[in-house]
């Protein structure tokens, strides 16, 4: 069964931040589609099966300076 998880997060304020988190949630095995949004502030990521926990996606997206 494939879920949505939904994120805020924080120091978003670019495209190219923008672009570096989606990369960063869709580098991880599990991970269907990932969605950030300058706007809102949030990430949205598409997770296939047992996909990536929580904790797997905020330390990828800490990787890229941002924090979840």
């Amino acid at each position: 069964m494939n879920t949505t998880l939904r994120f805020s997060v924080t120091g978003l304020d670019c495209a190219t931040c923008v672009r570096r988190v989606e990369q960063a949630a869709l580098a991880l095995p599990g991970v269907a589609a990932a969605r950030a949004s300058l706007t809102t502030g949030t990430l949205e990521v598409d997770r296939l099966g047992d996909g990536p926990a929580s904790a797997e996606i905020a330390a990828a997206v800490a990787a890229t300076g941002h924090e979840l």
